[in-house]
């Protein structure tokens, strides 16, 4: 990496996310869209030649955004809500993903012409709702503690769990190695050990050692210690190949349980802010806007069914589970999207045929940069949306979560 051609990226990175927060701050639009925006002006697709000197390390650069965003929004979890929460978002992650992964296979196979195994990769890529679009629009929002919220993050987050179940699964089948279930299991099976590894030693360790270091006064070394931990767990996560925010929303949830918690996010908040703006940038630059508007209908398609299919999903799971219409709506609304996980599949499948010219590639990514267009409009709408639908409802189909 050039320290020269890195400084100047990271110049123009900060300049344009600082300009487009303004703006779209006076606008009162997300700012989320506008850092997408930004990222699709700058990039080598769109004007043949880009901005910056080396767009790989802004990529790197944005990964830092996962960490500081999933950790922040962590910290703002307690187990307590977690245990309250856990009935509802594990039954309702499997039921969204399964029946995705259904509808993306059911659309390649027959609306599209493809092969059992772009086929298998469009579904693997809609099942996943994105946990860092939602966090990042909540937290613009200023909706953390809003009821709803420790649903829909809990549930993406299941949703990123099963994905990579999902992954093994159909990469398995794209390399002859058909449906692998050993694999698959393996695969799960070591992320139940890192979950139950991270929480065990996690809990025994960092909350005491966080309020020992708290009581001396020294912000500076309680949110190293913490942000260490953060980094070295979500790189463990990494290197198994499992979801950076993962890694680092298991230690935000250890930290949010500490007394220290609110000291903790007010000293991260700054860090926070500037790699998610980086982050969001660095999914605009992977946009190709002219190869996105040669499958156009496609990606209208397939848009369409993740939107519909999505809020369908996770309504009737909120309302079966037990929650009122209200957060029901709420739940499906923000949860209707797709995000970072579709570009993951998406490149793994770029990767194994050697092509990113591929429809599956282009629709996939189309479809998760227009829902997370729609997402920020639709989570602001759910409010309103969820009270009429309150009302709307008989008496007696009103069910109410204690």
């Amino acid at each position: 990496m050039n320290e020269g051609a890195f400084l100047q990226d990271l110049a123009m990175l900060m300049a344009v996310a600082g300009s487009v927060s303004l703006l779209f701050t006076k606008l009162k639009w997300p700012k989320v869209i506008g850092y997408i925006l930004a990222g699709v002006m700058l990039s080598r697709h769109t004007w043949g030649g880009s901005f910056l000197s080396d767009e790989s390390s802004v990529q790197t650069i944005g990964q830092l955004g996962i960490v500081f965003l999933m950790f922040t929004m962590g910290l703002g979890l307690s187990t307590s809500k977690l245990k309250k929460a856990s009935n509802v978002v594990m039954p309702t992650a499997l039921l969204d993903s399964v029946i995705m992964i259904c509808l993306g296979f059911t659309i390649g196979r027959t609306c599209f012409g493809w092969g059992t195994v772009p086929s298998l990769f469009l579904g693997a890529a809609i099942c996943d709702s994105a946990t860092t679009l939602l966090a990042k629009v909540i937290d613009e929002m200023r909706w953390s503690s809003r009821p709803f919220v420790k649903y829909v993050l809990c549930t993406s987050v299941c949703e990123d769990v099963i994905c990579v179940g999902v992954i093994a699964l159909v990469t398995g089948v794209a390399n002859g190695a058909g449906m692998d279930i050993p694999e698959v299991l393996k695969s799960l099976g070591g992320l139940g050990v890192f979950f139950v590894s991270v929480f065990f030693f996690g809990f025994v360790l960092i909350p005491r050692f966080l309020t020992s270091i708290a009581m001396r006064g020294d912000d500076e070394a309680l949110l190293l210690t913490l942000l260490g931990c953060c980094f070295f767990v979500s790189y463990f996560a990494y290197r198994f190949e499992y979801s950076l925010a993962l890694g680092a929303f298991l230690v935000g949830i250890i930290g949010g349980s500490s007394e220290v918690h609110d000291r903790i996010e007010r000293l991260v908040d700054p860090l926070k802010s500037m790699f998610s703006a980086v982050f969001f940038v660095s999914i605009g630059l992977l946009i190709d806007p002219l190869r996105a508007w040669d499958c156009l209908p496609e990606i209208l398609l397939v848009s369409s069914v993740i939107l519909v299919g999505k809020f369908v999903n996770n309504f009737v799971a909120s309302i079966v589970t037990g929650l009122d219409v209200k957060t029901a709506v709420q739940n499906a609304m923000s949860l209707a999207q797709i995000g970072e996980f579709a570009f993951m599949v998406a490149i793994l499948y770029a990767g194994l045929i050697g092509q990113t010219d591929n429809p599956m590639f282009q629709i996939a990514v189309g479809a998760s940069l227009l829902t997370t267009f729609l997402n920020p409009f639709l989570v602001r709408a759910s409010d309103k949306v969820g009270d009429f639908a309150e009302r709307a409802v008989p008496e007696k189909m009103r069910r109410y979560h204690k």
